[in-house]
């Protein structure tokens, strides 16, 4: 696979799929011999991911705070770095009663609070119904009884306010996810998932100007944002959350990108 640094890993990972068995049974037999099928199957994922197909598309799964998450190119696919917006509800003293994860894809955030935080109320919020049909696979993969999924655009569908809202929305300027080596690294994945508009931060403004009326008091914001984007941020929860204490929380790899709003 000429172009993917990964190309080992990948290859060991498509083909364990293939048999159906973890990467540490490639070596326990390395001279078994795949049967015909299995080697059209192996040759077809290697000729996909050649293309820089995910291999998350590839194999139907992707790992997210220790949950195997079911995807498909219907959602974004869920990235190490989000899992602090997890983390941080967690640490929280007080343990909201009720949660909204707007933009649920996979559902990734929301069945993985619901497994930790079993006594919360959480509504997963998507304007995509091809995604909710994705995000209801996995609550039924993970009995994640105390999510209710909602479809609409932010929080209208939303009856009612809730202690804490957690969202990872597009923050990818329109410029910015045309520039050739954004686009070619999220290529196959959806495009509204991806595309924040003009800022990077359009889909924000408009989630703000419906929290303030969807936040109870003393309520919280938890979002993912681009490192770069800390001033404009900073600016735009001024604007609709004055009184707000905020704080930037760094991701595993050192890079700012969540915001804590606490209203």
């Amino acid at each position: 696979m000429v172009g993917i640094e990964t190309a080992v890993l990948d290859s060991e990972v498509l083909l364990a799929n293939v048999l159906d068995k973890d990467r540490p049974y490639l070596y326990t037999d390395p001279t078994k011999n795949l049967a015909k099928k299995q080697e059209w199957h192996f040759r077809r994922f290697i000729a996909r991911r050649s293309r820089h197909e995910p291999v998350a598309y590839l194999i139907n799964e992707k790992e997210f705070f220790g949950l195997k998450f079911y995807v498909d190119k219907r959602v974004l696919i869920p990235r190490p770095e989000t899992e602090i917006l997890v983390e941080e509800i967690l640490k929280l003293k007080k343990i909201p009663r009720t949660i909204a994860d707007i933009g649920v894809g996979s559902g990734c955030v929301s069945v993985t609070l619901a497994k930790y935080l079993p006594k919360t109320k959480i509504f997963a919020i998507d304007i995509s119904v091809t995604a909710l049909a994705c995000a209801q696979k996995n609550i039924k993969k993970f009995q994640a009884k105390n999510v209710d999924l909602l479809y609409g655009d932010m929080l209208e569908p939303l009856q009612g306010k809730v202690d804490a809202i957690v969202t990872n929305l597009p923050y990818i300027s329109t410029k910015k996810l045309k520039e050739e080596q954004v686009s070619r690294a999220v290529r196959f994945e959806p495009k509204i998932a991806l595309n924040g508009g003009p800022t990077g931060l359009e889909l924000y403004k408009k989630m703000f100007a419906q929290a303030r009326a969807h936040l109870n008091k003393e309520g919280l914001i938890i979002i993912e944002i681009d490192e770069e984007q800390q001033e404009l941020i900073k600016d735009l929860i001024g604007r609709y959350f004055p009184r707000a204490k905020v704080s930037f929380k760094k991701d595993l790899a050192g890079y700012m990108r969540a915001v804590k709003i606490q209203t």
